[in-house]
C-alpha cells in the first residue's frame, strides 16, 4: 500500500506525464509570453493554442490523478488555503510581503484556481455510478450554460452588473505583451468550465472510456472556440462571449458515442426529457429579451464615446500611463 502511494505521488510530480511537471511548464510559458511583443496576429494565435493545450492537459491529467477522493479533498483544501492565504496577504496593511511575492509569480494564482476546479469537478463525478447517464448530464449542463451565458441568466447579470465579483474565479490565458499592434485581447476562460471539464474526463477515465480522443477534440475545438472569441470585434457582439460546455458536451458525446448503450424507453425518456428543458429555456430566453427589449425602448440611453452598452461582455478601458501613453485592452471570455 505504501509502495503504490509512493509511485502514485511521484508520477503525480515529476512523472513525465504528471500534472505537477505539466504546471511548471505552464508557468513558465507564462513568462515567456509576458516578454513576447504582439507584433502580428500569428502571434497572437499561437500563443492562444499553446496557453490553452497546457491549460487542458493539465486539467486533464489532473483529473485523472486525482480520481480518488480523498486525493480530491485534499487537493480541493490545499487551493483554497492557497487562495485564502494570497488574497489577504494582499488586502493586509502593512502586506505580508514573502507571500506577495509568492503570489505575484504571473500565473500562478490561475494555476491554483485550475487546481481548485478540477478538485471539486472529480468530487461531483462521484454521483455519476453509470456511464448511461453521462450524456443527459452533459446535455443539462450544456443547456444550462447556453441559459445562463447567452440567455440573461445568472453568469450574464454578474458580468454585466457587477464583473469585479466574477474576476477573482475567472482563469486568464497568459498575456502577450505590447508590441507594435498595442495591446492584445485579454482572455479569460469560467471556473465552472473547467470544473466541468475535469467532471467529465474523471467519468471517461472511471469508465475505461476514450480518453484519447476526448483530449484531442476538447483541444481542438476549445482552441478553435477561444479563437472566435478572440475576433469578437470583427465578429460581431455575439461573439464576445461563448458557453464553453456546449462544444465540450458535443466532444464528450461524439468521442465516446460507441460506449452509450440504452434501451428504445430509455432514449424515448431522454428524448422527452430534452425537448421539454429545451422548451423551457427557450420560453426563459424569451421572455428576458422581450422583457429587456422592452426596458430600452421605454428609457433609450446614449453611448458615450469609447465606451460599450452595458449588456456587453465586451470589457475595453483606456489606461493612462505615467508617461501619458494610452493603451487598450480588449477582455474576452469564455464561460
Amino acid at each position: 500500500m505504501r509502495k503504490e502511494y509512493s509511485t502514485r505521488l511521484r508520477d503525480l510530480t515529476f512523472g513525465p506525464k504528471g500534472p505537477l511537471l505539466i504546471g511548471i511548464i505552464y508557468l513558465i510559458y507564462w513568462q515567456i509570453a509576458l516578454r513576447t511583443p504582439y507584433d502580428s496576429l500569428f502571434i497572437f494565435v499561437l500563443s492562444t493554442i499553446i496557453a490553452m493545450f497546457f491549460q487542458l492537459l493539465f486539467i486533464t491529467k489532473l483529473a485523472k490523478h486525482i480520481s480518488q477522493t480523498r486525493s480530491a479533498i485534499l487537493l480541493a483544501g490545499a487551493s483554497v488555503v492557497i487562495f485564502l492565504i494570497g488574497y489577504i496577504s494582499t488586502h493586509l496593511h502593512p502586506p505580508i510581503v514573502p507571500l506577495i511575492e509568492l503570489m505575484m509569480i504571473p500565473g500562478l494564482s490561475s494555476l491554483i484556481i485550475m487546481c481548485f476546479a478540477s478538485s471539486i469537478g472529480v468530487l461531483l463525478s462521484g454521483i455519476i455510478r453509470e456511464k448511461n447517464l453521462i450524456p443527459p448530464v452533459s446535455l443539462v449542463a450544456a443547456l444550462v450554460d447556453w441559459y445562463t451565458v447567452m440567455g440573461g441568466g445568472p453568469v450574464h447579470q454578474i458580468m454585466t452588473k457587477a464583473p469585479n465579483l466574477a474576476k477573482p474565479f475567472l482563469i486568464k490565458l497568459p498575456p502577450i505583451a505590447h508590441g507594435s499592434h498595442g495591446a492584445a485581447p485579454a482572455l479569460f476562460i469560467g471556473f465552472a468550465d473547467f470544473m466541468f471539464i475535469a467532471f467529465f474526463y474523471a467519468c471517461v477515465y472511471r469508465f475505461s472510456m476514450n480518453e484519447k480522443k476526448t483530449f484531442i477534440g476538447l483541444c481542438i475545438t476549445l482552441i478553435v472556440y477561444m479563437l472566435v472569441v478572440s475576433q469578437a470585434d470583427r465578429l460581431g457582439s455575439w461573439a464576445q462571449a461563448l458557453p464553453a460546455l456546449v462544444p465540450v458536451a458535443i466532444v464528450l458525446l461524439v468521442a465516446n458515442w460507441r460506449h452509450f448503450h440504452y434501451q428504445r424507453s430509455e432514449l424515448l425518456a431522454i428524448l422527452y426529457a430534452g425537448l421539454i428543458v429545451i422548451a423551457v429555456a427557450t420560453g426563459i430566453w424569451y421572455l428576458q429579451h422581450r422583457q429587456s427589449s422592452f426596458h430600452r425602448n421605454r428609457s433609450p440611453q446614449s453611448e458615450s464615446a469609447g465606451t460599450v452598452k452595458m449588456g456587453a461582455f465586451l470589457d475595453r478601458s483606456v489606461i493612462k500611463s505615467a508617461d501619458e501613453n494610452y493603451s487598450c485592452r480588449t477582455e474576452l471570455f469564455l464561460l
